[in-house]
Formats: C-alpha cells, structure tokens, sequence
C-alpha cells in the first residue's frame, strides 16, 4: 500500500478592499490590502520517491530504503532509514548526504514520470559533483583521496547520464547506431 503524505506547495494571493467604522467623531476610512494563502496541496507518492532514489544510487552506497517513524534496534547493512523529509539516517543514526532532496525528485516524478525523471536526475548529480570538484581542487588538490572519491562519483554519475540519454535516444528511434550503404540510383540507363 502507498503512503500519500507530506503537503508540498502553497500560492499567496491579493485581496483589496474597503471598510467604514463609525465612530462617535465621524466615520473612519479603511482601505484594506489582505494577503491570503490559498494551499495548493498535492502529495508525494514516497514510493515513488524512494523508488527513484534506489534507482539513482542516491544516497550513494545504499541497496534499501525504509521509511520509519524512529532508527530500529537492529538495523539491516546497506540500509538508509527515511525519518522524514530529506532526513535519511544511516544504521549508525548518523545522518546520509542526499544530493537531490525529496521535493525534488517528486516534481520530476510529476513532471517527467519516473521513467525519464532518473536521467533528469543522473545530469543533475553529475552538475552538483563537478562543482563538489573545483572546490576540492582549490581547497585540498587534485592529489587528496577525497577529490580522488568525488571524481569517481562524477565520471560514474556522468557516464549514468550518457548511457540513459543514448537508451531514450535509441528507444525513440532517433539514433538507431545502425550504418547502411547506399548506391547511386541508375536512371534510364545511364548516369545522368
């Protein structure tokens, strides 16, 4: 069964108007300017969310997501724990990098489908990654083991991004890899 929760969303709107109070000197003009918040309130599929998530190695490392009110006693290996919104905890309670947040992931899932939402979200990791990477390379060098982590992520989230973008193309059929030959046709009898 899929969980609906979490409201995500909201618009504020203008509202202009007049209001007279009578008082024992006179009559007191208001003119009023309200701001009003209409809720535009849509849920996200969590399964969808944690689906998408397992799909894309985020967070990176772990093979199983399981969303719980606290961290359980036993907790299972290579198991992150959802607590709440862009709170995963890893067995330790120590908390996991995301590097996309739920809401994220959910308005691709909305607007893309969850097809083509993970290599939307490949691309996106590979962009925050590559600039993970020019701080490091400031900050610490090319030589450190973690600049060394950061770029392996990058070229493998990179590399997830090329392959997703060459299975769309191919499935479209916009890029088949196929080469065929093709010869002059002959007309009348002779070149013309």
């Amino acid at each position: 069964m899929r969980k609906k929760n979490h409201p995500v969303g909201g618009q504020a709107n203008r509202v202009e108007g007049e209001m007279q109070e009578q008082t024992q000197g006179g009559i007191i003009n208001y003119n009023l300017t309200l701001w009003v918040l209409s809720i535009i309130i849509f849920y996200m599929e969590i399964a969808d969310v944690i689906d998408l998530r397992l799909r894309i190695a985020d967070p990176h490392g772990y093979i199983n997501i399981v969303e719980v009110v606290e961290l359980p006693d036993n907790p299972a290996p290579q198991t992150a724990y959802r607590i709440a919104d862009d709170t995963y905890l890893d067995g330790d309670g120590q908390p996991i990098e995301l590097y996309l947040s739920d809401a994220r992931l959910w308005a691709w899932i909305e607007t893309y489908g969850l097809a083509d939402s993970e290599c939307v979200a490949y691309r996106a990791i590979a962009a925050r990654l590559g600039g993970t990477m020019r701080v490091k390379r400031l900050t610490a060098g090319t030589e450190t083991t973690e600049w060394q982590n950061i770029a392996d992520l990058y070229n493998y989230y990179r590399k997830l991004s090329d392959d997703c973008s060459a299975r769309k193309s191919k499935d479209e059929g916009t890029n088949t890899g196929r080469f065929g030959a093709s010869l002059e046709p002959c007309i009348g009898g002779g070149d013309l």
